[in-house]
């Protein structure tokens, strides 16, 4: 039987814990259920990607100085997690041998029998620059254009970015996006109605699959934040939590520009690292997407920040709505209730795996 290539578009080039294991979770399920299939993440770098992960990052803009002192500040900080990123890119991450940019990609046409864009926001306006290459517009043969749990942020296209999102969408073999609203928004601007809806690629993999990957604990007795930005009304939530019940807090930041007597602040590490700071904490607050999928696979005792009127954060709130999780969104309105049913949330990811192996298997055995 010939082997079927197939090359995955993501953002594994960011520094981002998300991204670069979602990447990992999609590569490692189709390698295990797909023994025909030799797949690769294309090894492809968005100039937009590249310039916000620079270590410094230098504008004659005068309204972007702030952001630049501060990326010479944290330096040091963004070197070490840059290091530690491409280590665990490296060992984890089967990179196609040919490193590709927007004026070579389209050879990457005689490599792969299907392309697959996804997971993360690669749809999204704003996080990549609205690069056509993650829409797959350099695949000639349309059979071969997929997606997987594509996703965006806010399920908004501004309006001078409408037909151009939908003329890049239309013509995909198959489209699958992680939320219904995403779905929804890309049906009604391409007029299909065949959008399918599939979990992120990090449930894909069980707890004893990712128990391979994380790092040996770091610390004991511990509430770990891990946050997108910086909120300090999350910080006091967590730090009524962490007083009562005795914990030390743990403050995963990439960004080391305050400081608190109260908190260990804890910076630069690799995707290895964060996923034993999440598999070992106590308790763990957070406003990621990936920070609250980790905590769910894990079964921890975590809670999200969601706004101040704890209605933000869609995304999360779509994951809690597809696994009937309640009382985890911290706001004065609810109580901190620390009983899940983890057998009926591992049920609900069983089944969306399962879901999620029908449609790979659509695009792949086909």
């Amino acid at each position: 039987m010939n082997m079927k290539r197939v090359g995955v578009m993501t953002f594994h080039q960011a520094l981002n814990y998300g991204a670069v294991l979602q990447a990992y979770g999609l590569q490692r399920f189709i390698e295990e259920q797909f023994e025909e299939c030799q797949v690769e993440i294309i090894d492809y770098r968005c100039e937009k990607l590249t310039a916000d992960y620079r270590p410094i990052k230098l504008s004659l803009n005068p309204h972007r100085w702030k952001r630049c002192l501060a990326s010479i500040r944290n330096y040091q900080i963004t070197k070490k997690m840059q290091d530690n990123f491409d280590e665990f890119n490296s060992k984890w991450l089967a990179l196609s041998e040919k490193r590709y940019n927007k004026n070579n990609i389209k050879d990457s046409n005689t490599k792969y029998d299907l392309f697959i864009t996804g997971s993360d926001q690669v749809w999204d306006p704003r996080c990549a620059g609205f690069d056509e290459n993650y829409f797959l517009t350099f695949v000639r043969d349309q059979q071969k254009k997929t997606s997987y749990a594509a996703s965006m942020d806010k399920m908004v296209i501004p309006d001078n970015m409408v037909e151009a999102f939908k003329n890049r969408l239309i013509n995909f073999y198959s489209l699958s996006c992680r939320e219904q609203a995403g779905a929804q928004l890309v049906e009604k601007l391409t007029g299909r109605l065949d959008v399918t809806v599939n979990i992120d690629p990090t449930f894909l993999l069980s707890k004893g699959e990712w128990e391979k990957v994380a790092a040996a604990p770091m610390f004991e007795n511990y509430l770990l934040i891990y946050p997108v930005g910086k909120s300090m009304e999350m910080v006091q939530y967590a730090k009524r939590i962490a007083k009562d019940r005795k914990l030390k807090i743990v403050y995963l930041d990439a960004d080391k520009g305050w400081k608190d007597p109260d908190i260990t602040f804890i910076s630069g590490v690799g995707p290895e690292e964060y996923l034993g700071l999440i598999r070992h904490a106590d308790c763990i607050v957070t406003n990621a997407f990936h920070g609250t999928a980790f905590s769910i696979i894990y079964h921890k005792d975590f809670y999200v920040y969601c706004g101040s009127n704890g209605k933000g954060n869609e995304r999360v709130q779509n994951l809690f709505k597809s696994f009937e999780i309640q009382n985890r969104i911290l706001s004065s309105k609810n109580q901190l209730v620390t009983k899940t049913d983890w057998d009926s949330v591992d049920r609900h990811i069983a089944a969306e795996r399962e879901r999620a192996l029908k449609y790979l298997k659509s695009v792949i055995e086909r």
